[in-house]
């Protein structure tokens, strides 16, 4: 008996020992201590910071709660309260470079830690976004993997695995940004998202739709903004940043700041952005075989009172393609104790016009078409309100229930050259979400489950202008004018657990109900046959992957669905594409669905890494353009111009297939080569006919030095060539393309920085150095020629 007590005593003095007993962060390479280190749970619900001898009271945290080591100079670590103990209580981090691999994946419903993700994800840090000085988000993805088309300089359209537009789901902080109205074809809403504004980006590639419903085809793009972190101290807390940049190719100036405010319970964070570009310059060098391609060798331009065309006396210089962006951030957190804080989010975005500039060089009959094409601002409001909480007794461990708001306006204009009457149609869209996200320890595993609800509501306006005398007339609207909604209603269940000591084995479950009901009241533009369109359908969808690990071995495999269910831009448009083309509504359109499976194997030894992941994809019901019927005639009158009549179709089946390659190695301590390649093809087997949305083989081969105090990067970005055989070219895009397809071609970069002093580091980077003209695959404008980049940025 007394034997028995001591042991009992034992192992309580044990257990009370690991869970006091401070632990201590250091630098991996030299063993000293690290202040200042972040120290927190996936809901930042519990958090603790270093102090000068870098330790840390872990007492507050639970025995199964992973803890997140994050300092913005050290590579993230996610351990648990045994992993440490194995550790003997020290905890090494190795200094962040712009080469390292992030481990915590926050866009990733069913547990961050990336070693345990069997999805193939990329992520870009904030310490990466300031290297790179992307433009646009849509450039910040490129940098991730992701191929980006352009239909105008304003813009950025994401094609991931040969899916795009709204085949592909846009995420930021936990809020699906997809609405009603999102089309197929190229969708530029990336650039509402302020890449200057993010802490990180996260890229699930391949379906999706398990862990967030319709449109998560082709992959997940996850946009986590800055969050504010409380001060541990009596005294407030205040950091403070900022930066300036400026780019010859479009004379860009952008400018922008961040400061952040913490309380011991409260804090506050501000962010802002603006930008201003001017018309974009391409490469000077031409290819021999296409000396006319991408050339803007005339435009329009309004002289006393007529549309008269001007001689380009630059034909580099891409008139009209410059435009102005504004966007603001701000969030205030609230902690009430380490089981409950709640944070408030209002993101607002918006543009000066954005020209349409594909449009602007189409010609008919020999001469310029447009006078005007140009998108009106797009203006997203959004206020969003969470709550994370890890007092759920039964019911959940920790949780984070959302509820948000997005106030969304875009608009068209067009007029035609020598017509003093402008088309603009407008369109606004009300979104309205509310996700319960939860999970729950069982056993050696983790239950994630939840439900979500989200509510579109789209009025449509249009009219006509006359720009000489204002006077305003009637014109048809592109989406019902009586109105439309939609209805998402979906519950999932994931779980992940480890099925032996080298296998962790995740699955997935979701059924979405959708719903959707569109009017049509004005019929004196169009005599519809129906007066309304309905669609009531549920969606299941499943998921299964498997991570092995063994030695410096990984191998991953997933199997996957996903779904795309119609929405008002799909059964409802009526638009003009571009090349005497006229899409009509469909009330007979059903989902689409994928169905995926992707193999990947990493291989790490000493200084060198490798991984290659392959993919297939079934494609049922697959929704695209085919020629159709409007009572009965195969072309009708829009905007004054016979047009062929067409409709978004299921049909039977497509296929798209390929890999990715990565290979990186450490040369030595300071320098790092690396390469990716992306190839994909996709096939139309109802119609024999190649799928649009696959680029070419493209990829990127980067060697970087790193210093304390400085950096620099010489890179090549690369694409194959695009055959003409390979794509289904239509009239309006002749001019984005050669009668050879999209040529190949590559760019030879170079880029750096250096810290002044303590508080003050510039940036520069020289793109494109040969000047070289080239058009990515898809895109309506030329890329940047020879461009000089620099950026100043400060911070308190």
């Amino acid at each position: 008996m007394h034997r028995l007590l001591a042991l009992v005593c034992l192992f309580v003095f044990a257990t009370a020992f690991a869970q006091t007993k401070p632990v201590t962060v250091v630098r991996a390479d030299n063993n000293e201590p690290i202040a200042g280190m972040w120290v927190y749970d996936e809901a930042q619900l519990i958090v603790e910071q270093t102090d000068e001898s870098g330790a840390f009271d872990i007492g507050r945290f639970t025995d199964k709660q992973q803890m997140i080591f994050f300092h913005p100079d050290y590579v993230r670590r996610v351990l648990t309260k045994a992993q440490i103990e194995q550790e003997n209580f020290t905890i090494a981090l190795e200094r962040v470079s712009y080469t390292s691999d992030e481990v915590v994946v926050k866009g990733y419903r069913f547990g961050n830690d990336r070693a345990q993700i069997a999805q193939a994800t990329s992520e870009v840090t904030a310490k990466q976004i300031e290297f790179q000085q992307p433009r646009t988000a849509g450039e910040m993805l490129e940098s991730g993997g992701v191929f980006v088309q352009r239909s105008q300089y304003g813009g950025g359209s994401p094609m991931i695995r040969g899916f795009t537009a709204n085949q592909v789901l846009l995420v930021m902080d936990g809020v699906r940004m997809n609405n009603a109205i999102y089309r197929a074809g190229n969708l530029q809403n990336s650039i509402q998202v302020d890449a200057n504004a993010l802490g990180s980006a996260d890229i699930l590639f391949g379906p999706g739709s398990v862990q967030y419903g319709s449109d998560a085809m082709g992959g997940v793009m996850v946009f986590n903004t800055f969050e504010p972190l409380p001060s541990l101290m009596k005294n407030a807390k205040v950091n403070a940043k900022a930066f300036t940049r400026y780019a010859t190719a479009n004379e860009e100036q952008t400018a922008g700041g961040t400061i952040e405010y913490g309380l011991q319970k409260w804090a506050f964070l501000g962010n802002f952005t603006y930008s201003d570009f001017g018309d974009l310059r391409s490469g000077r060098v031409l290819s021999d075989a296409y000396p006319e391609y991408g050339r803007r060798r005339e435009y329009v331009e309004r002289q006393n009172g007529e549309d008269i065309i001007v001689h380009n006396d630059n034909t580099s210089i891409q008139r009209f393609t410059g435009y102005t962006q504004s966007n603001i951030l701000g969030k205030v957190r609230y902690w009430h104790n380490s089981h409950l804080n709640a944070t408030y989010a209002l993101i607002y975005t918006t543009s000066s016009n954005i020209p349409r500039y594909d449009r602007l060089e189409q010609y008919r009959n020999g001469a310029l078409r447009y006078a005007e094409w140009y998108y009106g601002p797009q203006e997203l409001l959004m206020n969003r309100i969470s709550v994370n909480s890890s007092a759920g007794g039964k019911l959940y461990d920790d949780a984070e229930f959302t509820v948000a708001h997005q106030d969304y306006q875009e608009s068209r204009h067009d007029r035609s050259r020598d017509n003093d009457n402008r088309n603009d149609r407008t369109e606004d869209v009300s979104v309205i979400s509310l996700n319960a996200d939860m999970g729950r320890e069982l056993g050696a595993g983790k239950l994630f489950y939840g439900a979500e609800a989200v509510f579109n509501d789209v009025k449509s306006s249009a009219q006509t202008t006359n720009i000489v005398t204002g006077e305003v007339g009637p014109q048809s609207t592109r989406f019902p004018d009586g109105g439309s909604n939609t209805t998402m209603l979906a519950a999932y269940g994931g779980w992940r657990a480890p099925v032996s000591s080298n296998i962790v084995m995740t699955a997935g479950l979701r059924y979405t109900q959708n719903m959707l009901k569109a009017k049509f009241d004005d019929k004196s533009f169009y005599s519809f046959p129906f007066d309304e369109i309905k669609y009531n359908s549920g969606a299941p969808t499943a998921s299964l992957g498997a991570v092995c690990s063994v030695s410096s071995w990984q191998v991953r495999g997933v199997l996957s669905s996903g779904f795309r269910a119609p929405n008002v831009d799909d059964v409802g448009k009526i638009f003009e594409t571009g090349d005497g083309v006229v899409i009509f509504p469909n009330p007979d359109l059903s989902s689409e669905y994928s169905y995926n499976g992707e193999l990947g194997v990493d291989r790490t030894f000493g200084r060198f890494s490798t991984g290659i992941t392959g993919y297939y994809s079934l494609l049922q019901d697959a929704v695209l353009v085919r020629d159709s019927q409007f009572n009965g005639q195969d072309s009708v009158l829009y905007d004054g111009s016979m047009a062929k009549v067409k409709s978004l179709q299921n049909l039977g089946e497509a296929y798209v297939t390929g890999f990715d390659f990565r290979v990186k190695a450490h040369v030595t301590d300071h320098v790092t080569a690396s390469t990716s390649l992306s190839y994909g093809a996709g096939h139309d087997t109802e119609s024999d006919l190649p799928l649009r949305p696959v680029p070419p083989l493209f990829g990127q081969t980067s060697v970087i030095y790193e210093a304390k105090q400085w950096a620099g990067e010489l890179f090549a970005r690369y694409n194959n060539w695009k055959q003409e055989h390979d794509m289904p070219i239509s009239g309006g895009e002749v001019s984005a393309y050669t009668p050879d397809g999209v040529p190949s071609w590559w760019t030879l970069n170079l880029r750096g920085n250096v810290k002044v002093v303590e508080h003050l580091e510039v940036v520069a980077a020289l793109e494109n150095i040969m000047d070289l003209h080239y058009r990515p695959y898809a895109s309506g404008v030329s890329a940047p020629g020879r461009n000089l980049i620099v950026s100043l940025r400060a911070n308190l």
